[in-house]
């Protein structure tokens, strides 16, 4: 049940977060503008956890007609820091710009390029049987969560639905609603400058439906929006909360918060540039590259000491170490096997005291 309210609200999230009183004066007029953002989970004090923390970079790549709406078309990618540049786009999203309303488009089919390939059989087995890709599917349109005109403090609804969760033997009746309301500008300041902004708290709510005239919150998120003349969205926060299913006799959970804010550009480091001290250590390119399904990385040190040789996946996530400990002065060579991994890019990366070597290969079965 927790695994279900919490994935309907962070899909959603994203494709609302995105649009003074002329909605166009508040998106950059440059074609190819890009906004690099900090993407932090916040745990129940509301402090962000860092082990957690990815890198955002959206662009925009045309001025085309979506679904019957003129639209500026986002690409989106996430990584860490030092191999978000080197991320394809994994993800698009549209915004229309319609006089006082930014408009945009929930298309759940892109989760599949969020996700990767999915089992949606063990997806289904896990929640119970409840077919949650049908239900998100079922969103699937043009929505008008910032309203540029509406009056201050005056809430309006985006969407609402309901639907009905079986788990085990509970029949659960529920509602998804989202809502939004414009609150007074402010100044917020970020990396880039301070601006003026129009303010916006978009409320994600999943009630419990005993009657229908009776919805029961469970679960409500509330996601403040900052968007700057020029800028765009500049910075979300949306602070943990809690998913109380005491009427259910479940429990009490909490769900973690997520902040996002605008950065300085990441800069586009050389892999070979992401060292300390160059003259410590050095680490070759694999060879062959590309490979099936064995390589070879070899790597030298000038000074004896702990050593680390990660491979990662494009979006950073740790496949799994290659290989760790202690290393003596002089050339090295590692054995990586590949047979348990799918074709496509990944990266390798050294860690030693005098700092940390990155560099791409290609598994190609």
């Amino acid at each position: 049940m927790k695994s279900i309210l919490s994935l309907l609200v962070l899909i959603f999230l994203p494709a609302l977060q995105v649009s003074a009183q002329q909605a166009s004066d508040y998106f950059p007029a440059d074609p190819g503008y890009k906004w690099h953002y900090r993407v932090g989970v916040l745990d129940s004090l509301n402090n962000p956890v860092d082990s957690l923390t990815l890198y955002q970079i959206d662009t925009v790549l045309t001025t085309d007609t979506w679904k019957g709406k003129t639209s500026k078309f986002l690409g989106v990618k996430y990584g860490t820091y030092e191999l978000v540049n080197f991320i394809p786009v994994v993800d698009t999203q549209f915004v229309s710009l319609n006089n006082t309303n930014a408009e945009t488009y929930i298309r759940p089919a892109a989760l599949n390029a969020i996700t990767g390939l999915i089992d949606s059989t063990l997806i289904d087995s896990l929640l119970g049987g409840f077919n949650i890709f049908g239900f998100i599917g079922s969103f699937e349109g043009w929505y008008n969560p910032y309203r540029f005109a509406n009056n201050v403090n005056s809430s309006y609804t985006i969407v609402r639905k309901d639907t009905t969760v079986t788990l085990d033997t509970l029949t659960l009746p529920l509602r998804f609603e989202a809502r939004g309301r414009r609150i007074s500008d402010g100044p917020v300041t970020t990396e880039i400058g301070t601006f003026n902004c129009k303010k916006f708290i978009m409320s994600y709510t999943v009630a419990y439906l005993p009657l229908p005239i009776l919805p029961i919150p469970l679960l409500t998120i509330n996601d403040t929006v900052y968007i700057a003349p020029g800028n765009w969205i500049v910075k979300t926060i949306a602070p943990s909360t809690l998913l109380d299913l005491n009427a259910l006799q479940l429990g009490i959970f909490t769900i973690p918060g997520l902040k996002r804010e605008i950065i300085n550009p990441i800069p586009i480091v050389s892999v070979e540039d992401e060292i300390t001290d160059a003259a410590d250590f050095t680490l070759s390119q694999n060879y062959p590259n590309p490979f099936n399904p064995e390589t070879r990385i070899s790597f030298s040190l000038n000074t004896p000491g702990n050593v680390k040789l990660n491979l990662y996946s494009p979006s950073g996530e740790l496949v799994k170490v290659i290989s760790e400990g202690y290393f003596n002065t002089g050339r090295h060579s590692v054995l990586l096997s590949a047979s348990d991994l799918s074709s496509g890019v990944y990266f390798y990366s050294l860690e030693t005291p005098a700092g940390r070597m990155t560099k791409k290969l290609t598994l190609l079965k």
